[in-house]
């Protein structure tokens, strides 16, 4: 906000040309485009943590989340390709049935391939997905520079941001919003490094929340 109030002082003090309005407006919206993302993570962070009631709660087809989610990143990132493979085929289709928040879980899939696009530096995002009958394991590669390993315990808390961000522009709040998320779900969520790649790897119980007791009943 500062930064903006700024810019418009700095106009006011006297006539400008045209072309500097130009300029002036689009620093502007950039700005107001970069708070109003802030504001709906900060929102989409409280509303994360609190507890799931039963009715907010709807059957999930994995494969279909993730082809949303995927679609909606390769629209606002077309210089990224995203890659996915199955570790192994479910033996039928309700293997591929999760319970949950389908929004907050979409908003969680989209933090994760927006860090993996963001962070990926023009290498191919790699998505691998593991069934089996208790859960379902999505890993996400990257090829860019790895995470220190002093700052990998900071991940996932608000506002953090590795030394491998510096450059590039974000607040901290993307994977802390999607280790809640997955927390509130029961999952996992966790970094590694594989075969020279960052890994991500976001694990979601199949449970039923008529059948479970796991999931909070407020």
């Amino acid at each position: 906000m500062a930064a903006v109030v700024n810019q418009i002082d700095l106009a006011l003090q006297q006539d400008r040309s045209s072309e500097y309005y130009k300029n002036l407006l689009l620093s502007l919206q950039e700005e107001h485009d970069r708070l109003s993302k802030l504001l709906q993570q900060l929102l989409q962070l409280f509303r994360s943590g609190q507890a799931i009631k039963l009715q907010n709660i709807e059957q999930i087809f994995y494969n279909e989340l993730i082809d949303e989610c995927m679609l909606q990143i390769s629209l606002a990132y077309p210089q990224s390709k995203l890659v996915l493979n199955f570790g192994n085929i479910p033996d039928q289709e309700n293997d591929m049935i999760l319970y949950g928040n389908s929004s907050l879980l979409a908003t969680a899939l989209i933090s994760l391939l927006e860090n993996a696009c963001k962070y990926g530096s023009g290498f191919p995002v790699l998505l691998e997905i593991g069934f089996d009958q208790g859960q379902i394991k999505l890993d996400i590669k990257n090829k860019g520079q790895l995470i220190p390993e002093l700052d990998r315990n900071h991940l996932f808390s608000p506002f953090f941001r590795s030394t491998n961000t510096i450059g590039k522009r974000g607040f901290g709040l993307g994977l802390a919003l999607a280790f809640k998320i997955t927390l509130l779900h029961q999952g996992q969520l966790f970094y590694t490094v594989v075969d020279g790649f960052n890994c991500f790897s976001w694990v979601l119980p199949k449970l039923n929340p008529l059948k479970s007791s796991k999931y909070p009943q407020s």
